[in-house]
């Protein structure tokens, strides 16, 4: 199960303990109130998520009027499928795939542009 911060609210994705589930449930940390998102495309146990502003792509920065992102990948199983979910207009969208199948992964949100060598 991943786990994101967005607002005010904590988002569980996916499942855990060998169960794949394509669940997305908000907890309003301020009104203790939880709610399930639209689900995920992809069943996912043991995945990875992080929450990004999307890129304005005329000025290749980000803004604070961007559209909030939620990137989700891998799983259980290997996996080489990635997904998005624009938080304001609720919509899932499949990404384009890992170069390889990844299982229990990790994934970090960077300010900085890395330049990896091949």
């Amino acid at each position: 199960m991943a786990t994101v911060c967005w607002e005010n609210k904590v988002l569980l994705l996916g499942g855990m303990d060998e169960k794949e589930l394509d669940d997305v449930i908000s907890y309003d940390t301020e009104s203790g109130e939880t709610t399930r998102l639209p689900h995920m495309t992809q069943k996912r146990g043991g995945c990875c998520a992080v929450n990004t502003p999307t890129v304005d792509t005329s000025s290749d920065c980000s803004s604070d009027t961007s559209t909030d992102t939620l990137v989700a990948l891998a799983s259980l199983r290997s996996l080489n499928t990635v997904e998005r979910h624009d938080i304001h207009s609720h919509a899932w969208q499949d990404m384009p795939p890992t170069r390889e199948a990844r299982e229990f992964c990790t994934a970090v949100v960077s300010p900085v542009n890395f330049e990896l060598e091949q």
